[in-house]
């Protein structure tokens, strides 16, 4: 079962939060638009990314092959199981949760808790007009069901998730064997995630090693001294997908700056991409630092240091181009806000000397 969607419908009605303003403005941009225009527009909904206590509720109902409670007056008229779901803090706000003819939850109808009841078995009733033209009282009400769109727009989405977990699993084996070259000294074989699209299950394996300058002194200094990592790519076998995702996501993971990216095609079927990172950003996406969760800042300031940031939340960040805390708890967005050459964070190497660590360490293998 996937998780549960508003309908786009039912969007203009939950109390509203900034994921659901965001929502709301690419909808009223694409009823004004062409219907081509239109259709890119809602392309760029995320709808899984709506904030929504009925939708947790709902999602904490269906768990483990669950159920959330059955609304009995509103099964009734809609002749289908509608599930009754909860905001239990604010403004205690309800939903109504019915399934799709795949079994996949939709939240279609919302009101506050002391209008639900009275008003969740009508607003599912079928139309009158319809009972009395076919006498048909079966089937749900036509203006709360998911529509053609809502199914178009998950369609979307799920398209779209299906390709932020491929590039998450990518970053993350990327990482991984970077870290193995870093800390053996030797070229790593990585192996890029089968291609969800390819029947053959496609994949590429390539090859990372790291070769280091001379470290600087300090970690206030580690943005002054650099390191290449080297990715060998082949061109001629496995998986189309991978190869373009190592180079555009992956690649962009290790440096963000892709005026420090250098393509060298070393024959017609293998592509070697250098990439020069300083150490301090070395350090950076090396560093696993365990950090609570907090509450998103309302607003971002440019970061001037680089932050030590827990892997997974630094690889979604950089997939998805949202925000993440550092150790210091500074907030960026990868890519968008690191420059090439910051310095370190003294607040995140205060709390974890990594930056001094991984200096050392470089400093005692080229001594050995």
């Amino acid at each position: 079962m996937k998780p549960t969607r508003p309908t786009l419908r039912v969007l203009n009605v939950l109390p509203t939060n900034p994921s659901i303003a965001v929502a709301l403005s690419v909808i009223a941009r694409a009823k004004v638009a062409d219907r081509a225009t239109a259709a890119q527009i809602l392309q760029e909904l995320r709808l899984y990314e709506v904030k929504s206590a009925l939708l947790d509720d709902a999602d904490r109902g269906f768990a483990n092959g669950g159920t959330p409670s059955r609304h009995e007056a509103a099964s009734s008229v809609y002749d289908a199981t509608v599930y009754e779901v909860r905001d239990h803090e604010g403004a205690g706000w309800r939903g109504a949760v019915t399934l799709d003819d795949e079994g996949n939850p939709w939240l279609v109808f919302a009101d506050r808790h002391n209008q639900f009841h009275a008003t969740v078995a009508k607003a599912l009733k079928r139309d009158k007009g319809e009972l009395k033209r076919t006498g048909n009282t079966k089937g749900p009400a036509a203006s709360y069901e998911p529509t053609q769109l809502d199914h178009v727009v998950r369609g979307y989405e799920d398209s779209r998730l299906q390709d932020l977990k491929y590039q998450r699993d990518l970053v993350t084996r990327l990482r991984n064997g970077l870290r193995e070259a870093n800390d053996t000294a030797s070229v790593v074989s990585v192996r890029t995630p089968d291609d969800p699209d390819s029947a053959l299950d496609k994949f590429l394996e390539y090859t990372v090693e790291v070769a280091h300058d001379e470290p600087a002194d300090t970690a206030e200094e580690a943005n002054l001294s650099t390191s290449t990592v080297t990715l060998t790519l082949p061109m001629d076998v496995g998986s189309y997908r991978g190869y373009e995702t190592v180079v555009s996501c992956g690649a962009i993971y290790v440096q963000p700056d892709v005026n420090y990216h250098e393509y060298v095609y070393t024959n017609s079927s293998t592509l070697r991409l250098d990439l020069c990172v300083t150490h301090a950003k070395l350090a950076q996406i090396l560093s696993d630092a365990e950090i609570d969760d907090a509450v998103f800042p309302p607003s971002l300031v440019p970061p001037d240091r680089l932050h030590w940031v827990h892997s997974p939340q630094h690889i979604e960040g950089i997939v998805t181009g949202s925000a993440v805390r550092g150790l210091c708890g500074g907030w960026f967005v990868p890519v968008l806000n690191e420059s090439a050459e910051l310095p370190v964070c003294d607040g995140c190497e205060s709390i974890l000397p990594l930056a001094q660590e991984m200096l050392d360490q470089l400093r005692l293998r080229a001594q050995s």
